[in-house]
């Protein structure tokens, strides 16, 4: 990545080579990069400033470019980090192009299988470590290894999605690392930042925050009484008997009960730009109220797990914004 000495240091977004050569980094006007707990993401996007067409007459900006940016703090204060995007579109509108990108070990997992594979009684970082590449493995331990196929012309993605459901966890990457986390564990954890509403006097303060309220949406795609057959035990059914059954192949109940979690997001949130802030990370929050007798509000739990992470920087300033959720039980 291009030597940062004698050049003007950034907010978020530190420098980037296209192709191989290096993008003037005062042509970038805006920058959005994207976390998610999901296999969606990360996603990159540029707003280039390109009045003489370099960018994609000399610099070969389009569909299937290579695009290594090096991101956060170099400073040491904050963790900085090189990732490199597979570009997906470059259009153009005036003298700015708009480069939107996708990480490209996301790329390796949304690329069709060319084989079948079958995982036979596997744990999910057995089957993770084949597609992880370089990026460093983060999975939980789970009480049960199970069996997957993944077939000619299809997504290694949905497999893992697969998994993850069966667990009741977490699966994405992002940052060098690829993990799938137990959702009830990785609440329980200590928050990394704990950010506080109404409260000038706070280490880290909120900007703006949203209750999102809509949990129905998030928990309708689970709502269901779910079933497996056992040889030995017959039907086994787990969740409320008077929704509609899903039959499930698996009759373990365990397995029955992870397919109703899911994680609710609760809040939108928003604060000063944080480079450490990352998708999967556990976040405290604390809601001041103008009331001397009731001056915390208690009504949210106090720990979340930030289920999107978007950094923002533009020339007038750097914002985090978070989607912030926790497991619906």
């Amino acid at each position: 990545m291009a030597d940062q000495q004698n050049k003007p240091m950034q907010y978020f977004l530190q420098s980037v080579l296209l192709n191989g050569a290096e993008m003037p980094r005062s042509w970038i006007t805006s920058v959005i990069y994207i976390e998610k707990t999901s296999l969606t993401a990360p996603l990159l996007v540029l707003e280039v400033h390109d009045p003489a067409g370099k960018l994609v007459d000399e610099m070969g900006a389009r569909h299937g470019a290579e695009l290594v940016a090096e991101l956060g703090d170099p400073t040491g204060q904050r963790g900085a980090y090189t990732e490199t995007f597979f570009v997906t579109s470059a259009p153009a509108s005036g003298d700015v192009v708009r480069i939107i990108a996708v990480s490209a070990d996301l790329k390796r997992l949304k690329t069709p299988s060319a084989r079948v594979r079958l995982y036979a009684d596997r744990q999910p970082g057995d089957v993770m470590a084949e597609f992880a590449g370089k990026m460093t493995i983060e999975a939980d331990a789970f009480r049960k290894a199970m069996t997957y196929h993944l077939n000619m012309g299809e997504k290694p993605s949905g497999v893992l999605r697969q998994i993850a459901e069966d667990h009741g966890a977490l699966v994405w990457c992002a940052r060098g690392k690829f993990c799938m986390k137990d959702m009830a564990k990785l609440i329980g954890t200590k928050a990394a930042f704990v950010y506080e509403a109404n409260n000038p006097q706070a280490e880290y303060t909120i900007s703006k925050l949203s209750n999102i309220n809509q949990d129905a949406a998030a928990t309708s795609s689970r709502d269901y009484q779910y079933v497996g057959y056992s040889m030995t035990e017959g039907y086994v059914a787990v969740g409320d008997k008077t929704k509609p059954v899903k039959y499930i192949s698996d009759a373990d109940v365990a397995t029955l009960t992870n397919m109703a979690r899911v994680i609710v997001p609760k809040l939108d949130i928003e604060v000063s730009g944080n480079a450490d802030i990352t998708a999967g990370m556990v976040i405290g929050v604390q809601i001041h109220r103008y009331d001397a007798e009731n001056q915390v509000d208690e009504t949210l739990p106090k720990n979340f797990i930030a289920i999107a992470a978007i950094h923002h920087e533009d020339r007038i300033g750097y914002t985090t914004r978070m989607i912030l959720g926790v497991p619906n039980q």
